[in-house]
């Protein structure tokens, strides 16, 4: 019993420091993921081709499958 609880109280502070070691690495991982992505979109503009819009009108007027596929 008592090797049981002298293993959680080690197991605990070990914990603590593990995570607070690792928080920055992680941190540091996703700020550069950002940090490329951000650029990435910057600098690659998308071609008027690429990106499709709607209006109003043509969301009103279209005709959903939902809704021919429900009897």
């Amino acid at each position: 019993m008592h090797k049981k609880l002298f293993f959680i109280f080690l197991f605990i502070p070990f914990m603590i420091v593990l995570m607070n070691m690792i928080h920055p690495v992680i941190s540091s991982i996703k700020k550069e993921i950002y940090e490329r992505t951000q650029y990435h979109i910057l600098n690659h503009k998308f071609d008027e081709s690429e990106t499709v819009y709607f209006s109003e009108k043509d969301l009103l007027k279209a005709e959903w499958k939902e809704e021919k596929e429900l009897p």
